[in-house]
């Protein structure tokens, strides 16, 4: 989900930048800006999205200190649910996506490759002369003169002492000069790895033809635009190329003979460059910050929360829409709270960091060698109802083995309106787990909703509704901890 919204920002960042070129700088004879213009473009729609800048807003909070109501604890059932791993051999659906995603990606970076591979042994086959900054290859391939990098690859029976012959010359050299075959491998790169962004293959032609534009007007200089244009019309030339190189015969051949001719002074030229900075700035704070509400409660003394991540490693837990599995989900919500813990006053260490399974026995082993002053558990509910996909509450659950059963049932408590302010419903169930009974501070266990309901799993992989519930549940901690 995190990777399909980075191509999403990469769409639509390179979609509003891309109109603004279409609608005020295409076809305009400001060529050297355009070009850098689209090549910031293509920064910017692979690199704002992985930026996160916070915007801090502070606000007064609505009270103090939370009053919360005690309770009923209902009987859970025998429990244990979480002793034997549940260990599921299917394939996430997510997974499987992503590796197709991949797949695709990889045979486009191949390409890439081998087509620069591909003019490079080009190079091995004809004869070469050395110039100053540039290696000349004659060579009787159709598609010649082109250019690659220093490369410049000269069709046999093209004079270069002629008049034409100087003009395309001076066209390729231009490429060569101006690094133009820089930008065309950042580009198909930049569109190999998102290739799900239709943008960047706009982009990607409308680059070339910056790059021909602004070699066609470096090879006129002073000579007769409607000769060249001449040239151009009469000279066969082929369809198909190698898109790595910068051909001399290169179509669209209409947009070419237009920019031939001189033009006016484009209005507002200075404008529409200016209006440029703007529009990334405002990219910037589209895709790249996030609004932040500092006003928040502290926790009167400094608490040790104890995190535990259900499941993981072999152990996958439940499976649920989409291909997610509980593990993940369980180790997403324990990272939010870790992440928004120093907030509160709150420190934190965790059971797991990534995707291992420590023994049940070990879990609350690490929180009691910690001194950790609370244990929470992070699971995910499922139901064996025909309606899988019901709604389910959030499930408080509690042990009465623990030492501290009554302070378990008052976190709980704490816990449970907060939730409540995000319309989610919850309850308090009394179950013998091995994670709760074992540990030596308050413990409660938290089944965050149905992983097989849509709605549900969406608020915990959409980071602003999680980052709501994970400051609904830490704020709880807080009203447990200044009301005791």
């Amino acid at each position: 989900m995190t990777f399909l919204l980075f191509v999403l920002k990469s769409s639509l960042c390179s979609g509003i930048l891309l109109g603004y070129y279409t609608l005020l700088l295409r076809n305009k004879p400001l060529h050297h800006f355009n070009r850098y213009y689209l090549l910031a473009t293509v920064l910017a729609s692979m690199f704002l999205p992985l930026l996160h800048f916070e915007w801090q807003h502070v606000s007064l909070p609505a009270y103090n200190e939370h009053l919360f109501k005690l309770l009923d604890v209902t009987d859970g059932g025998k429990g244990e649910e979480m002793i034997a791993p549940a260990v599921s051999g299917s394939v996430s659906l997510s997974r499987i996506l992503i590796g197709l995603y991949g797949i695709v990606s990889l045979i486009l970076l191949s390409f890439v490759a081998l087509s620069v591979l591909y003019v490079f042994q080009l190079k091995q086959k004809y004869p070469v002369t050395r110039f100053q900054d540039y290696t000349l290859i004659h060579t009787p391939l159709p598609q010649a003169p082109f250019s690659f990098f220093n490369l410049l690859f000269w069709r046999e029976d093209i004079d270069r002492k002629s008049a034409s012959g100087k003009q395309i010359l001076r066209h390729e050299l231009t490429h060569i000069r101006q690094k133009h075959s820089w930008d065309k491998l950042l580009v198909q790169v930049a569109t190999s790895i998102v290739w799900l962004n239709p943008f960047l293959w706009l982009l990607q032609k409308e680059l070339s033809l910056v790059h021909e534009f602004i070699a066609d007007g470096e090879a006129l200089q002073d000579n007769d635009p409607d000769t060249f244009a001449k040239m151009l019309l009469q000279t066969h030339y082929s369809s198909s190329f190698n898109h790595m190189v910068n051909p001399f015969f290169h179509s669209p051949i209409k947009r070419r003979l237009i920019m031939l001719h001189p033009f006016k002074q484009t209005s507002y030229a200075s404008l529409r460059k200016f209006m440029a900075v703007p529009l990334f700035a405002l990219s910037l704070l589209l895709f790249s910050f996030e609004r932040k509400d500092t006003g928040v409660i502290k926790a009167k003394q400094k608490l040790l929360l104890a995190l535990d991540a259900g499941h993981g490693g072999k152990d996958k837990g439940a499976e649920g829409v989409h291909g997610f599995f509980e593990k993940d989900l369980n180790l997403k919500v324990v990272n939010k709270l870790a992440e928004l813990a120093a907030d509160y006053n709150i420190d934190v260490v965790k059971t797991r960091n990534g995707d291992e399974y420590p023994a049940l026995k070990d879990r609350p082993a690490i929180a009691n060698s910690k001194r950790a002053d609370l244990f929470l558990c992070i699971h995910i509910n499922t139901t064996d109802d025909k309606d899988k996909s019901r709604e389910l509450p959030y499930e408080m659950i509690i042990d009465d083995r623990n030492p501290h059963y009554g302070k378990s049932q008052r976190l709980a408590s704490a816990i449970s309106p907060r939730l409540s302010n995000q319309h989610i419903q919850s309850r308090l169930l009394q179950k013998h787990l091995v994670v709760l009974g074992a540990a030596s501070m308050p413990s409660v266990a938290i089944e965050m909703g149905n992983i097989a309901n849509e709605e549900q799993v969406a608020l915990l992989t959409d980071n602003q509704s999680l980052e709501r519930i994970c400051r609904s549940i830490l704020s709880g901690i807080v009203d447990y901890q200044n009301n005791r």
